[in-house]
């Protein structure tokens, strides 16, 4: 099998996760909204804030630094593995002796407990990353499709079995760490690869300068995507948060979930052909074209029939989140292509110039969250969305400039998706407007009836795209 037709399997079989697992996460998250209150939902994000940051520093880019280097072997394999073992354990006794000073900081005590048990998700996680390093490598995600989809639903009976038993936050927290556990166990099981007592100062060495920038982004990333929760739960409380969380997560995950499969599969394959520049342009545009075709819609519909999707999954009592959604939606566009630059830089092995730009990103939105806090929670939106706007065409460019591919190559594969998402929002809230009947039928109806237009209109004006690409393969 060649790497065209591996990167396709790889595609198919992560996306057809993703897939099963949004779907997942839609019915799971409408069930849970169901049976507990906004504010749990923002205490756990302000718990994970540190759990997410601690997560990244942990794992030291070591994955991603066994997948970008080609000459890797089973030196590399065991000490990596063995470090993240100790730092781990590091990071561990840290977040331990930190708790009491979290908790004191939200003025929320509840959050000590909470962070005390979700501390054995460093101790989980770091008994994987190399065997998630090599499965991704030889981009077997077949395997990891098929662990992830069950470690999802393992949790998810999990957390659910708990709401309805009355735990409340808990059913949340053990939700997670069922997940975490069940993945780590299968990986285990499923990978013929064990450590040996291995450590090679030389073979770490190989590595270190690309995982030690690429460590240094993911890091300051993390900071990035989590301070808006650290500072709406310490300003504006955790039910706002509740809210927040809520809009984030109905924007953001069909297009998080998508972005994450093309990211993982697509650097793992254009690290194979790093050095041919003029192929790596060639397959990232498809790349980029192929997502703006399925997201860009996606995020247009959503911001059509936002006030039914609220109302319908998780009832009136998230109403607040509506407006948020609908924001979120703007700076949603370029979120769901971000992880373009960033994986072009990656393969290309300048994880440097992912850290300094992640620096001015993290610099730039929390100037804008800080402003918008004046504002209240819509203030802190709208002010993230402004920021994004502001640094996406620059990181973008500067990332083109790595394969030589001109700005204008890159903003044209975007528009046909573009055009796509703004003729299916207008027909959309035209039908909305229309329709004598409302609730859960005319949410199914307008869902039925956005497929059809999404599937007629890329039919008739993408069809050589679709083709050329996907029907011959």
């Amino acid at each position: 099998m060649n790497l065209k037709e591996k990167t396709v399997q790889s595609l198919t079989w992560a996306g057809t996760s993703q897939i099963m697992r949004f779907i997942s996460q839609l019915v799971v998250t409408a069930i849970l909204a169901r049976l507990l209150a906004p504010g749990y939902f923002g205490l756990l994000a302000m718990a994970t804030v540190f759990i997410r940051v601690l997560s990244m520093l942990n794992e030291l880019g070591w994955r991603h630094a066994l997948i970008q280097y080609q000459k890797v072997d089973e030196r590399h394999y065991s000490s990596i593995f063995w470090i993240n073992i100790i730092f781990s354990s590091l990071c561990t006794l840290l977040l331990v002796l930190a708790t009491p000073l979290i908790a004191h900081f939200y003025g929320q005590p509840q959050i000590e407990p909470i962070l005390y048990v979700l501390t054995l998700t460093f101790v989980i996680d770091s008994f994987v990353i190399v065997q998630r390093a090599m499965q991704m490598k030889v981009l077997d995600f077949r395997r990891v499709a098929i662990i992830d989809m069950i470690s999802f639903v393992s949790g998810s009976i999990v957390g659910i079995g708990l709401a309805l038993s009355g735990y409340g936050i808990w059913s949340l927290v053990f939700q997670m760490i069922t997940l975490k556990s069940v993945a780590m166990i299968l990986l285990w099981c499923s990978t013929t690869w064990k450590p040996k007592f291995i450590f090679s100062l030389t073979a770490v060495k190989d590595i270190f300068h690309f995982s030690l920038y690429y460590s240094g982004f993911t890091i300051v990333s993390c900071i990035k995507n989590n301070m808006d929760f650290l500072l709406i739960g310490k300003f504006l409380g955790p039910e706002l948060l509740g809210y927040y969380i809520l809009a984030f997560k109905l924007m953001m995950l069909p297009t998080r979930n998508i972005s994450w499969v093309f990211r993982r599969v697509t650097f793992a394959a254009f690290s194979k052909i790093q050095h041919d520049k003029a192929k790596v342009r060639a397959n990232y545009l498809k790349v980029i074209k192929t997502v703006a075709l399925i997201t860009f819609p996606i995020i247009c519909g959503t911001f059509a029939i936002a006030p039914e999707l609220v109302m319908v999954i998780v009832g009136p009592e998230w109403a607040p989140s509506i407006i948020l959604i609908r924001i979120f939606c703007i700076s949603g566009l370029l979120r769901s292509i971000n992880f373009g630059w960033v994986t072009i830089c990656l393969s290309q092995g300048r994880a440097d110039f992912q850290f300094k730009f992640g620096v001015a990103a993290l610099v730039v939105e929390l100037c804008a969250i800080v402003i918008g806090l004046q504002w209240g929670l819509i203030g802190v939106v709208v002010a993230i969305t402004l920021a994004n706007i502001l640094v996406f065409p620059y990181f973008t460019s500067v990332g083109n400039r790595l394969i030589n591919l001109k700005m204008t190559a890159f903003l044209n594969v975007l528009s046909s998706g573009f055009l796509v998402g703004i003729a299916l929002m207008s027909c959309l809230l035209v039908l909305k407007n229309v329709m004598d009947f409302s609730g859960l039928h005319q949410l199914i109806v307008l869902n039925l009836i956005g497929i059809v237009l999404y599937a007629g209109i890329l039919w008739r004006y993408e069809q050589s795209f679709i083709k050329e690409n996907f029907l011959k393969l």
